[in-house]
């Protein structure tokens, strides 16, 4: 798939912008403001901006992870792959805080699908097997 600018044919259209730089307009390329935030109010560095730790004020990091690993969903997300295996090394990438599988208690998994194939707004969806 070619991303390039129809008339340029760059990464950059006629005023040297790219996709990233239309889709956040007055920030640079890495997603940060003048004053160095990013749109959750973290830096560089992964600091906040209210909270001036690395967690915002509802516990979570840069990444979107509170300090055991967990997502805002309640699913284990840590990538971390350090020799005590994350955050919370009990837990696989992926499994619900409440139920330790993939499923959260609603039968859902982190990608918000069952394992029927019917997704968490509703909606079913057939999967073909070729």
């Amino acid at each position: 798939m070619n991303l390039n600018h129809r008339a340029t044919g760059t990464a950059e259209n006629e005023d040297g912008k790219t996709r990233g730089d239309l889709a956040h307009p007055g920030r640079d390329r890495r997603g940060f403001d003048d004053d160095g935030w990013d749109l959750r109010g973290f830096d560089s560095d992964g600091l906040n901006s209210v909270t001036g730790t690395l967690f915002d004020p509802d516990g979570f990091d840069f990444e979107g992870v509170d300090k055991d690993g967990f997502d805002k969903n309640g699913f284990y997300s840590d990538m971390a792959s350090d020799p005590g295996g994350g955050r919370s090394p009990s837990y696989q990438y992926g499994w619900h805080r409440d139920t330790r599988a993939e499923f959260d208690t609603h039968g859902f998994d982190h990608s918000g699908w069952s394992k029927l194939g019917g997704d968490s707004t509703g909606g079913t969806w057939k999967r073909k097997l070729w």
